[in-house]
């Protein structure tokens, strides 16, 4: 029997305090939106731009981060936007579904990733294998299947989402704070706002209600710093 895997939309609550303004991107402009905050909320941590815990190359690799865990945990197939340079058909409703092992997969037919080993390399300059390992792989009734499937050396994708947090105020009032940093170990929060159900048309603007931390692990490997862990806060 052919199965196709949908994540159920996982929900979240968060908050923050202050004003300020964001934008909003939809398919044919860019809106800013005003943001409140609620005034009994205390804002915790650093700007992306204060955080002094992390070098360049260190908050490069998080910023990067955001893109792979989506990839790797919201949308199966939507990859890194260097990934899908529209010379194939890379959308979920392609026509080349492959039953795999009882599960519908679909081929990567992009240029970026010529193949399986371009596609891991790529992957695990981000993630740590082990944690690229663990999050590629799920279990139904004790039958273990991946995500992104090695076929003959070719990259393979099981087309599945889980949504996103539509409460989440937005990257602009993130939040770092540090837990702690060592030589070969560094981890701290992202701290998201988040507003209420009822602020989502709100004409006056969203009110930022509540808060939340979501844990990041970055890791000092032969190869460099990799992310062992990363909570994303939407």
């Amino acid at each position: 029997m052919k199965k196709t895997l949908l994540f159920l939309c996982l929900m979240c609550m968060l908050g923050g305090c202050g004003e300020v303004t964001q934008e909003v991107e939809t398919e044919s402009m860019t809106v800013e939106q005003e943001v409140v905050v609620a005034e009994d909320i205390f804002i915790v941590g650093d700007t992306k731009e204060d955080v002094t815990f992390l070098t360049s190359e260190q908050m490069e690799l998080v910023e990067d981060g955001f893109a792979y865990m989506e990839a790797m945990t919201m949308s199966i197939g939507w990859l890194p936007q260097k990934a899908l340079d529209g010379s194939g058909d890379n959308a979920w409703m392609g026509e080349d579904f492959v039953e795999i092992n009882g599960w519908n997969y679909i081929p990567y037919t992009d240029n970026f990733y010529t193949d399986w080993n371009v596609f891991y390399t790529d992957f695990t300059s981000i993630l740590t294998p082990e944690y690229f390992k663990e999050l590629n792989t799920n279990f139904d009734d004790d039958v273990e299947y991946q995500y992104y499937e090695n076929v003959e050396d070719m990259l393979y994708y099981m087309p599945a989402d889980r949504g996103s947090h539509i409460l989440y105020m937005g990257n602009d009032m993130l939040r770092y704070e540090l837990i702690e940093a060592e030589e070969t170990e560094i981890i701290f929060n992202l701290i998201g706002y988040y507003c209420d159900f009822e602020d989502l048309e709100n004409e006056d603007g969203k009110v930022a209600r509540t808060m939340e931390r979501h844990t990041v692990v970055l890791q000092n490997t032969a190869d460099g710093w990799r992310i062992a862990s990363f909570d994303l806060p939407y």
